[in-house]
């Protein structure tokens, strides 16, 4: 899927510190600090996984939309098999993600 054009809201908008910074200060903060931070999710199946995702990724729900139930099912299907790569020796899913901390005064 594309990215949204510049300027619209998107999963990843925020991911630069900087264009964290601008909107903060766009918002009126000032002493603004940022911190990055691993955050690890566990999810006790590619089942789980998958169910978590469909209720959240609006962009992809309304992409996948478009396309037959059967075909839907499919996509969904490949997304677990792929989130089964971090099975841990457990059985679960353990998956590190960064994000940034941020926090200013207004």
């Amino acid at each position: 899927m594309p990215p949204p054009p510049p300027g619209l809201p998107g999963p990843f908008r925020l991911a630069d510190v900087d264009a964290l910074k601008q909107v903060l200060r766009q918002a009126r903060f000032s002493h603004i600090y940022t911190e990055p931070m691993v955050l690890t999710f566990e999810w006790f199946s590619p089942d789980e996984f998958v169910s978590f995702h469909q209720e959240v990724l609006t962009q992809l729900n309304a992409l996948l939309a478009r396309y037959p139930i059967a075909r839907q099912a499919e996509v969904w299907q490949a997304i677990a098999e792929a989130a089964g790569q971090y099975r841990t020796p457990a059985g679960t899913l353990l998956m590190e993600n960064e994000v940034i901390l941020a926090v200013g005064r207004r």
